[in-house]
């Protein structure tokens, strides 16, 4: 699921690679967010199962759409072009509300 390619695999190296999503991290990421019962867990143990936003090394590991809620976690996979953004939203006790799924195009 978090599978990425440089989209630049030719240019030299510059600390500038723009660093995607692939095809099958997307479809796998889309599988996971719905079948997966998130509802319930708070945001320790939601980052333990999908693991940190941040963390991965991705030229879109920040919100596409921004956060529709200021209490919310969000997991974009995106391939440059297209893909899927997973907005975790937690309740006034930190467990997860719902996933809000959008797709980007």
């Amino acid at each position: 699921m978090w599978e990425t390619v440089n989209l630049r695999p030719h240019e030299e190296p510059d600390g500038n690679d723009l660093i995607a999503s692939t095809e099958l991290a997307i479809e796998l990421a889309k599988q996971f967010f719905d079948t997966t019962n998130l509802v319930g867990l708070k945001s320790e143990q939601v980052e333990q199962i999908v693991g940190q936003p941040e963390s991965w090394k991705s030229s879109y590991n920040f919100p596409f759409y921004g956060r529709d809620i200021s209490n919310s976690i969000v997991y974009r996979f995106d391939s440059g072009f297209f893909g899927w953004e997973f907005e975790v939203v937690f309740d006034d006790e930190g467990k997860v509300m719902h996933v809000l799924h959008k797709s980007i195009e």
